[in-house]
C-alpha cells in the first residue's frame, strides 16, 4: 500500500512528524502545543512548497524552478517544456532561467535544445514547475486514486501543469502533449556504438527512487537473462555480461537515442524512462511496457501500464519482435 505514496511524503513530512513524536514522548508536552510545533516543523522543512507560483518574470527573462526534492525524471520532463518554447524564446530574444538541484545539471543540459536556456543551482524563485501548482486537483486525484486503487494519468497531469504554467505567465502557446521533439536524438543514435543499434528490446531496469515500484531484483535479473537468450537486448542496470548502457556510462539522452529505434521497450518508470517520451520513439516503437504502481500513461496507443513482469504475454512479445 505505501508504495502508492510519493517519496516526498516520507522525505519531507514523515521526518518532522517523527521528530515531534519523539519530543512529545520525551518531554510529555501538551497535545495542542505538539500539533502547533508539528505544523511549524512541516512548514520549515517544506518552505518552498508553500510559496505560490511567482510571476517575477519580465519580457526578456523567464524564471522557473522545480522543488529541490524532485528527482531526475521530473527535471527531464520540464526540459521538454522548454524545448517546446525554443522558437518562442529565440524569436523574442528571451532568456529562460531554470533553477534545479546541481547534481542534475549535466543531464538537464544534455536535453535542452536552445542556448537561451540557462541552468542555475536550486533556489525557490521564479515559477514553481511541479504538481503543487495543481495542488487542489492533484490532492483530490491522489486521494481518490488511492482509495479506488487506480492510477493517475501522468501524461495528462504534465500536460495540464505545463498549459497552466503557460497560461499563468501569459505565454501565447498551448499544446496537447508534453512529448519531446528534438532531432539531435537521431544524430545521437547514428553516433552510438553498434552494440546499441538495431536492438530488439530496450530494458530500463534501473531501480526507482520514488517508490514507484517494489522491484524484485532477482526476478527482473532472471527475466533479462531469459530474454537475452532469444533477442538482442540492452539494459540500464548491469546483469551478468549482457550489454548495458552503464558499460559506457551513457546519459539519459543517449538512452533516449537507443529507444528511437528499439522494437520493444520494457521499463520501470524511473529517471531513464523519461527520455523515451519523444516523438521518434513513440512513432517507431511497436510496444512499450511501463511498470509503476501509482501512475499510468493513457494517451499512447502501443503502451501498456503493468505492475508485474508476469503480466507480459511472451508469445505476443515474440510476434511483435519477429514481425516488426
Amino acid at each position: 500500500m505505501f508504495n502508492k505514496f510519493p517519496s516526498y511524503i516520507f522525505e519531507k513530512i514523515a521526518f518532522p512528524i517523527l521528530i515531534i513524536i519523539f519530543i512529545n514522548l520525551t518531554f510529555k508536552i501538551n497535545i495542542i502545543l505538539s500539533i502547533m510545533i508539528t505544523v511549524l516543523f512541516i512548514i520549515y522543512f517544506n518552505f518552498e512548497l508553500f510559496i505560490f507560483p511567482q510571476k517575477n518574470n519580465n519580457s526578456k527573462i523567464l524564471r522557473f524552478c522545480a522543488h529541490d526534492i524532485e528527482h531526475l525524471g521530473d527535471h527531464i520532463f520540464n526540459v521538454f517544456l522548454f524545448n517546446k518554447l525554443k522558437k518562442y524564446i529565440e524569436i523574442n530574444n528571451i532568456t529562460l532561467e531554470y533553477y534545479a538541484n546541481k547534481k542534475y545539471h549535466k543531464e538537464i543540459a544534455d536535453f535542452k535544445n536552445s542556448e537561451n536556456v540557462k541552468i542555475y543551482d536550486f533556489k525557490p524563485i521564479g515559477y514553481h514547475l511541479n504538481i503543487y501548482n495543481l495542488w487542489n486537483k492533484t490532492t483530490y486525484n491522489f486521494t481518490i486514486n488511492f482509495i479506488e486503487g487506480t492510477k493517475i494519468s501522468y501524461d495528462n497531469l504534465y500536460k495540464e501543469l505545463y498549459n497552466k504554467c503557460l497560461f499563468d505567465l501569459e505565454i501565447p502557446i498551448r499544446f496537447d502533449n508534453f512529448y519531446n521533439i528534438d532531432e539531435s536524438l537521431l544524430t545521437d543514435y547514428d553516433n552510438l556504438d553498434n552494440k546499441y543499434k538495431n536492438i530488439d528490446i530496450l530494458i530500463i531496469n534501473s531501480l526507482p527512487l520514488s517508490n514507484q515500484l517494489n522491484v524484485n531484483e532477482k526476478e527482473w535479473d532472471n527475466f533479462v537473462i531469459e530474454l537475452d537468450k532469444k533477442y538482442k537486448i540492452v539494459t540500464t542496470k548491469k546483469v551478468k555480461d549482457i550489454t548495458c548502457t552503464w558499460d559506457d556510462k551513457l546519459t539519459i539522452k543517449k538512452i533516449a537515442a537507443i529507444s528511437t529505434k528499439a522494437k520493444v521497450i520494457i521499463a520501470i518508470n524511473t529517471g531513464p524512462t523519461s527520455g523515451i517520451f519523444n516523438i521518434y520513439t513513440l512513432n517507431n516503437c511497436k510496444k512499450i511496457y511501463i511498470f509503476d504502481n501509482r501512475v499510468s500513461y493513457t494517451n499512447i496507443e502501443q503502451l501498456e501500464n503493468l505492475d508485474n513482469l508476469k503480466e507480459i504475454n511472451l508469445e505476443k512479445l515474440n510476434k511483435i519482435i519477429n514481425f516488426f
